[in-house]
Formats: structure tokens, sequence, C-alpha cells
């Protein structure tokens, strides 16, 4: 809450008293804590430190032998994502950012409780709105799109209960050629969201108000 409310001290100092107080047989408290700790580094622009953080609590996982929860796993990987962001490393991000989707597919099949799955959906959320405002910040419209589409493919297909295929720009492409037609889609989130205009050969997007704003 305190790093949603830009808090950055405050959480900080809450963090490390986690930190202190964990002991090893509240590795998963510890191993949250350690994540929240990599995310303040972001935060404050130190992505070297963060990623630093991230590989040290990968190592204590090694050493203590612990399998680490694949919500911990997706939430890691997205962390690297956005720090190598940060850098632009864009191969690095887009790795990463691809990985933390897979590791949330593999993960849903073990879902069994509507809890559990709607929990799933509203963070993975997370993963794809960063994922669309790296590729849209780096002029990737077209597979800004495609992934923009693919959250919303993944939200049908979780009420479906069925798995979903990633969407391409060729796909809309092709539907605008074949139809003669302007096709117009829509992707929100909090602070930035996006429309698409694509037609037989181009793809342009244009940033709207977040949801925050409405």
């Amino acid at each position: 809450m305190y790093i949603e409310k830009g808090e950055l001290a405050a959480a900080e100092a809450l963090n490390r008293q986690v930190l202190n107080e964990a002991t090893s047989d509240d590795f998963a408290v510890m191993a949250d804590a350690m994540l929240n700790a990599a995310e303040l580094s972001r935060l404050k622009g130190d992505f070297h430190e963060a990623l630093n953080k991230l590989d040290r609590l990968q190592q204590k996982s090694a050493d203590n032998g612990q399998t680490l929860a694949p919500e911990l796993i997706w939430n890691m990987h997205t962390e690297r994502a956005r720090n190598f962001a940060g850098l632009d490393f864009v191969p690095q991000a887009r790795h990463e950012f691809d990985a933390a989707l897979l590791t949330a597919e593999t993960a849903r099949r073990s879902f069994i409780k509507d809890y559990d799955r709607l929990t799933y959906v509203s963070q993975l959320r997370n993963v794809y709105q960063s994922y669309v405002a790296f590729l849209i910040d780096r002029k990737l419209t077209g597979e800004a799109l495609a992934v923009a589409e693919s959250s919303h493919a993944r939200l049908l297909a979780e009420k479906l209960n069925r798995t979903q295929e990633r969407s391409s720009f060729s796909g809309f492409a092709s539907i605008a050629r074949a139809r003669n037609a302007v096709i117009l889609s829509y992707f929100t989130a909090p602070l930035r969201s996006y429309m698409w205009v694509t037609t037989a050969s181009r793809s342009e997007v244009f940033e709207n108000d977040g949801e925050a704003a409405q």
C-alpha cells in the first residue's frame, strides 16, 4: 500500500522490519520482502541494484532448497523485465516478459478455486500493462497491439476455462484487408490507455487518459 501511494521511505522501513524479523521457517514471507526490496530499488532508479537483489533472492532459494511459488516466479520475471526496460535492454526485457506470461499460463492449470483464478487474472493484468507500455515506448506498435489483444483473449479464455493463442498484427491487417475495414482496438490501464487504428497495411496507436483519470 505504501508503494502504491508513492511513500517509498515508509515502504522501505516496513519492508526492512519484515526482513529483520523473518526466520528461515518463513521463507515465503522473506521471499516476498526481498521482491519488494528489488521493486523499491527500481522505483528509486537503481536498476542494477534491483537486479542484484533479484539474483540474491534466486540464489537464496537455491541454497535453502526452496521451491519458489509460480506466482513469485512470474513476479520475479516481471520485475526483471521492468528493470531491463529501465536500462533499455530491449531483448532481455522482452525475454523476461515472455517468461512471466509462460510461467503464469503453466501455473493456471493448477488453479481449481474460482478465487484463485480471479486473483490470477488481476495480477496477470499488471504484467500485460507493463509489457504493452514497454513496447509502445519503443515504437513497436504492432507488437504492442498483439500483446494487448492476447490479454483480452486470455481474460475471455479464463471465463470459458480454455487456453488461448497469442494474437498477431498480421491477423488484424488481414481482417482489415479482407473486409476493406478499419479496426479499432482498445487497452485500458490505470495510468495510460491506448487505442489502435489498424488498416490493411499499418497500425497506429493513440494514447488516452488512464483509468485513474476517469
